[in-house]
């Protein structure tokens, strides 16, 4: 992805943060659905699904068309969606981490100083992304 691109999408990642919501968690009550506000008055349900063992986030994004049901998210099938990193962003943040997005695991590695990488993975597309996280 293009540096201006990703830049651009950051903004928008981060403007949305605030409007966010919960819908369901698990055991451990971390977030597993939420619902992110999207473009046009569109909203999306992002589905987390954590490995954990692997250290691999998967996310499945889907647009609700109100009583219509749910179609898979465009942006989702050929990347991982500004909804998708929008969620990461909001549980990584909510944990207390800082976050930092990278597009492969050698960038990711050269700045990870002191914390982990995650690896985010579409459930509707081969792409995959890798997250710096900090405290």
């Amino acid at each position: 992805m293009k540096r201006s691109t990703m830049n651009n999408q950051l903004v928008s990642i981060n403007s949305a943060l605030p409007f966010i919501g919960v819908l369901q968690s698990d055991k451990l009550n971390r977030p597993t659905v939420l619902k992110i506000p999207g473009s046009e008055g569109k909203s999306y349900n992002v589905i987390i699904k954590r490995i954990d063992f692997q250290g691999l986030i998967e996310v499945e994004c889907n647009l609700d068309c109100n009583h219509h049901g749910y179609q898979p998210c465009k942006g989702n099938s050929k990347t991982i969606c500004k909804h998708s990193r929008a969620a990461i962003n909001f549980l990584m943040i909510k944990a207390g981490f800082k976050v930092r997005w990278f597009d492969s695991y050698e960038k990711a590695y050269r700045m990870m100083m002191a914390g982990k990488i995650i690896v985010i993975k579409s459930k509707q597309s081969s792409d995959k992304a890798w997250v710096v996280i900090n405290k």
